[in-house]
């Protein structure tokens, strides 16, 4: 996958998401922050290796979100993101860390 880098400081960053599919479903990153939240220099090869290195050690414990959502807020210090889960029967699930470490699942309406 490659992601086309658009440099904005000011707007309606509402509109900033990806889609991705996995292993385990199709999930949807949104932006939902400021421009203060946003962060540069992650599309690098040692940033993408560090991750999977990460996934190997914790994603068997903790599953693919847990490990990815903790990734993003712990490693990369990133916030104003959302992760939406697209289900099988075409439901959308906001899948959420707790400031506990649990995954929260809420129902699109």
């Amino acid at each position: 996958m490659k992601v086309i880098n658009i440099n904005r400081n000011s707007g309606n960053f509402a509109d900033y998401y990806v889609t991705m599919a996995a292993s385990n479903g199709t999930y949807t990153l949104k932006f939902t922050g400021t421009s203060a939240d946003i962060r540069v220099g992650y599309g690098t090869d040692e940033w993408k290796d560090h991750f999977n290195d990460y996934c190997k050690t914790w994603k068997k414990k903790y599953g693919f979100e847990k490990t990815f959502l903790t990734y993003l807020r712990d490693v990369m210090q990133l916030s104003g993101i959302s992760l939406y889960k697209i289900n099988s029967n075409d439901t959308i699930d906001q899948v959420t860390l707790t400031v506990n470490n649990k995954i929260i699942k809420t129902p699109c309406p």
